[in-house]
């Protein structure tokens, strides 16, 4: 409980310029939760595995761009790679990333 009101003050004051490890962290991985984890880190390693949640939002900022691609294909053989890359990220890319979710899920919940 108190984790997450710390956390509300952080995302409600934008608090910004905060050296963590020492590298300048700006706004937004406050907002993503990444310089968050990182002072966690920095205090109690076993807690929080930091490149992995590192490489995980990483992979998150690749991938929505891509699934959020609205456009409509011309041609039978586009529109037919389009559904072929999806099933691919639906069966092999998609389910480690949601086992990795949930791992951090429990992490954050023995927080």
């Amino acid at each position: 409980m108190t984790l997450g009101m710390i956390w509300i003050i952080i995302l409600h004051f934008a608090i910004q310029d905060i050296s963590v490890e020492g590298k300048e962290r700006s706004a937004g991985s406050w907002k993503d939760g990444l310089a968050f984890c990182a002072l966690i880190h920095r205090h109690r390693r076993d807690l929080i595995i930091y490149s992995k949640l590192n490489k995980f939002l990483e992979w998150i900022r690749r991938t929505t761009p891509w699934l959020e691609n609205r456009t409509t294909e011309t041609t039978m053989a586009a529109v037919r790679k389009k559904q072929e890359d999806y099933r691919d990220y639906r069966c092999m890319h998609k389910p480690p990333k949601v086992q990795e979710k949930c791992q951090l899920e429990i992490s954050f919940n023995t927080l």
